[in-house]
């Protein structure tokens, strides 16, 4: 992804424009392009986009133009593909079939173009299309259009004007060079590591690179009561970009010796995106019913063995200790578990995600360091009064002592035992196996 741009709704009459781009645009590049709407814009029969019942196909083609200064930018775009399966971007629509179109997009390199945009300039998408009932689109999406005595209000024409029938969108605006531009990052195992953001201190994220271009995230977050919360999601790598087209939350778990895989229920609650720029910092996307929003995002650590490509230290030879990284769990336990992250100088991460006794979500987590083969946690750690969303504060988070943990593991498995200074969690020990294996030479399975 070199440029990604939403929408933020506001409140109940406005809405922001959020542009993330990476890259400037240039000249005698292929790009895909993708585009969604809110509404889904064609009608489909026997799998196939077809005119509405009673309707022409006029108006069905998406009409894009690239301006510079008001002049047009030569280039070659490819017949619009509406998307019929989920998933969001790159290849599928997001609230409704055919919500989403793509195309291929070349800004042809000619003398032209060449002129327009020497030295680098901004330029417009003019966007013209309509719906399935060629019913045009909103020519100000800053705008929220409701129905209003009868009719579209703030559903604006090409001037900006209310219109109640739509109009040209040019709301979208990027940047072009004709320099030479460095090549995108990639991501690649590196990037297992813990994020967060700083305005958004004391909650973060997980992330394991998998095989296969499969990646692992653990949210730890908390609720909009200021309680603690979690989710989880396996998401597809595409470049320097991740989708996790569905993020989970588990409930119905219970601490300690009460707990009965039987009763986690695990249901989806949104999608999130994740986009890096480097190898230390990136942005995340989240949609959770009503609820979107977004963060920026910093690495919080450097797992042992491996580091960013560029780092000097990235050819060290593996150890059995590196190999412990990645998520584990009592199998008579399933719904519950740990992610550990190995450090350098035999220092290790611990979050465990699990629940109290009353059923309600909970995470614990702390940094322990190796000592005669164990891996001990002095202070596991607990949290409050955090609220998820906009309305996060750092200062409102209330950190606390919760215990302490071992973990005398190897790459067969082993235990973890702990016990607990918070009332009703005691103490105890679980039988833990590893469940994901980070991709390249850490994984326990690629051990000799």
């Amino acid at each position: 992804v070199i440029f990604d741009a939403k929408w933020d709704r506001l409140d109940a009459q406005n809405r922001e424009l959020v542009v993330n781009q990476l890259r400037d645009l240039q000249l005698d590049h292929d790009y895909e392009f993708w585009l969604a709407f809110n509404k889904p814009m064609r009608w489909r029969e026997n799998g196939q986009t077809v005119p509405f019942p009673g309707r022409s196909a006029f108006g069905l083609d998406v009409n894009t133009k690239i301006l510079i200064d008001g002049t047009q930018l030569n280039a070659t775009i490819s017949e619009n593909e509406w998307l019929a399966k989920p998933g969001g971007a790159p290849d599928g629509y997001v609230n409704y079939q055919t919500d989403a179109v793509k195309m291929m997009v070349n800004f042809t390199d000619d003398a032209p173009n060449q002129a327009l945009v020497a030295g680098g300039a901004e330029a417009t998408l003019q966007l013209f299309t309509s719906d399935m009932t060629n019913f045009s689109i909103d020519g100000n999406p800053a705008t929220v259009a409701r129905w209003e005595d009868g009719h579209w209000s703030y559903y604006e024409n090409s001037s900006g004007n209310d219109s109640d029938f739509g109009g040209l969108d040019t709301s979208l605006e990027f940047q072009m060079t004709d320099q030479t531009v460095d090549p995108s990052f990639l991501i690649d195992t590196s990037m297992s590591s813990s994020w967060y953001d700083p305005s958004h201190n004391g909650e973060g994220f997980l992330l394991e690179m998998l095989a296969n271009d499969v990646a692992l995230v653990s949210w730890y977050t908390f609720d909009k009561d200021g309680n603690q919360d979690w989710y989880v999601g396996t998401g597809k790598v595409h470049g320097n970009s991740i989708e996790f087209e569905q993020m989970y939350q588990a409930a119905g778990g219970e601490f300690g010796p009460g707990f009965d895989p039987e009763k986690v229920t695990r249901h989806i609650v949104g999608s999130a995106s994740f986009i890096w720029d480097t190898c230390n910092s990136g942005s995340m996307n989240y949609r959770f019913g009503p609820d979107q929003g977004r963060q920026s995002l910093t690495r919080l650590t450097a797992l042992l063995e491996i580091p960013c490509p560029d780092d000097p230290d990235s050819q060290a030879p593996v150890s059995d200790f590196a190999r412990l990284s990645g998520t584990w769990y009592d199998p008579s336990h399933d719904g519950e578990g740990f992610s550990l992250q190995m450090l350098a100088g035999n220092r290790v991460l611990v979050n465990w995600f699990s629940y109290d006794v009353n059923t309600n979500r909970r995470w614990f987590y702390g940094v322990g360091e190796l000592r005669n083969g164990v891996i001990v946690v002095d202070d596991m750690l607990t949290t409050s009064g955090g609220r998820f969303g906009p309305d996060f504060d750092p200062a409102d988070v209330i950190q606390t002592s919760w215990g302490t943990l071992e973990l005398d593991i190897d790459c067969a498995g082993g235990t973890a035992t702990y016990s607990s200074t918070e009332q009703g969690f005691g103490s105890g020990v679980l039988n833990i196996q590893k469940i994901t294996n980070l991709n390249g030479p850490v994984s326990c399975q690629s051990a000799p």
